[in-house]
């Protein structure tokens, strides 16, 4: 299989364009600044790597699951015509309970997003599991829709990066909580929960080895 970022420096002469898909996690919520969360450090990356100008599009927004948000952008999505697209989806979904029927809806959604980019796009598609703090009891229920991630990405042949890497071996990767940063400030003080600059850059940094 052609390595991402030789498709990329390849198949996009001018611009790359890169629509993230996800939730709060793709929107940076409590890195250090909105542009300093995983998908603008990633974009760096690429623009280094492939001498090339990064567009950024994609679709996120706070508190957002595969099934109730995901799959339903991918009209908007489709549009952007993107090069490469990252799918980070889960964590919220995972709040939900891991019923039989939660689970299946994830797996479905997962399916719907990957199939239909395959179908309608030429872009190169990188799955994520979800992101917790393993002292939330969020986790267990995490883990098994995690499951359903790597099962997806096995049968459809999409990369995953895992980020259960990053929050489970870490414990700087998350808050200090109470720190209002400006960019979040609507969001209240950081917690946590979320990843802060440090889990950021490591997501970052992940999803970059798999694109290399």
């Amino acid at each position: 299989m052609q390595a991402i970022l030789s498709y990329l420096k390849e198949n996009c002469p001018e611009k790359i364009c890169y629509a993230p898909m996800g939730d709060s996690i793709s929107q940076g919520l409590f890195a250090e600044n909105r542009k300093s969360g995983f998908v603008f450090k990633l974009a760096d990356q690429l623009a280094m790597a492939t001498g090339k100008k990064i567009k950024l599009r994609g679709l996120s927004e706070v508190g957002k699951t595969a099934t109730d948000f995901g799959a339903p952008c991918l009209p908007m999505i489709i549009r952007q015509k993107p090069a490469l697209v990252t799918i980070e989806f889960g964590t919220n979904d995972a709040f939900e309970g891991p019923t039989p029927t939660n689970l299946q809806l994830y797996r479905n959604s997962l399916k719907k997003i990957i199939e239909s980019l395959k179908e309608k796009t030429d872009s190169q598609i990188i799955l994520m599991t979800a992101w917790t703090n393993p002292k939330y009891p969020v986790t267990s229920s995490i883990i098994q829709f995690d499951q359903v991630c790597r099962e997806v990405g096995a049968k459809l042949e999409v990369p995953v990066a895992d980020l259960s890497d990053i929050w489970r071996n870490r414990s700087d990767v998350f808050g200090p909580a109470g720190r209002l940063i400006p960019d979040f400030s609507k969001w209240g003080g950081s917690d946590d929960f979320h990843p802060n600059q440090r889990g950021h850059q490591l997501i970052a940094e992940k999803l970059f080895k798999i694109i290399k």
